[in-house]
């Protein structure tokens, strides 16, 4: 094979990634590896378009040969694509309209970017201590999120907070804020104002701090060798529909 087809036929490889579909345009592809094997149950995701209609994002999973179908009231907008122990393949010009998108994938070690709440709390020893933290952090943070594991490593990268009550001072800062923030919220509708020194479970943010400082110890850059632990419960007809709604501080201004 000569250079140039080389190059071309790579590139076409890296342009399968991400898709932007347009209103009419086809909502069904497929999830392969590089090798062109379909990938199962993966998660695929369409965001709209800003200036299309309907749900914010909406996303299906892969049937055993890779397949995926949206319904066809999807809106406009673009394919993304993830899957616990495989990487997105980046593409450097998205923006193609196949009939058929194929998105691409490859293995991934870490799966810090794709392992859910789970991964990080199997080393906690109490079920107590683990259900605390799921009721109160997980369920809505969908911890950790990016920002919570960039956080952890600042905390493991600065000498003055390696000891463990410099963790537990610097989670609290963070819970502190998530209790303003919380009581902002619940005034919205119209009924009492939750105090701002209560978590939304209604505990101080001592204890949860502690928690989180002996829980989400390290940088939490890498998850290695997760599993589901079980089957997921879904299939080709699963369907998420995501709304974003405005923010508290926009509606304040309006």
């Amino acid at each position: 094979m000569n250079r140039p087809r080389a190059r071309a036929l790579q590139a076409t490889a890296l342009a399968l990634w991400a898709w932007a579909i347009g209103a009419g345009a086809a909502t069904r592809g497929r999830v392969v590896d590089l090798n062109n094997v379909g990938l199962p149950h993966a998660m695929v995701t369409l965001t709209k378009s800003p200036q299309a209609r309907g749900p914010t994002a909406l996303t299906v999973f892969s049937d055993e040969h890779g397949a995926f179908a949206f319904p066809p009231t999807a809106p406009a907008g673009t394919l993304s694509v993830r899957l616990l122990g495989y990487k997105q393949v980046e593409s450097p010009s998205p923006g193609v309209t196949p009939d058929d998108p194929t998105l691409l994938m490859r293995p991934e070690a870490n799966q810090a970017g794709t392992a859910p709440a789970s991964a990080y709390l199997r080393g906690i020893a109490r079920d107590a201590d683990r259900e605390a933290l799921i009721g109160t952090c997980v369920g809505c943070h969908q911890l950790p999120a990016p920002e919570v594991r960039a956080y952890a490593k600042l905390l493991d990268d600065t000498p003055q907070t390696q000891t463990l009550a410099a963790r537990e001072k610097s989670w609290e800062a963070v819970v502190q804020q998530m209790n303003y923030i919380s009581a902002k919220e619940f005034s919205r509708a119209g009924g009492p104002v939750s105090a701002g020194e209560s978590v939304y479970s209604g505990g101080k943010p001592g204890p949860m701090a502690k928690l989180l400082a002996g829980a989400l110890h390290g940088p939490l850059q890498e998850v290695r060798g997760y599993t589901y632990g079980a089957p997921l419960l879904v299939n080709t007809r699963t369907v998420i529909r995501e709304y974003q709604v405005p923010s508290p501080m926009l509606s304040a201004r309006r």
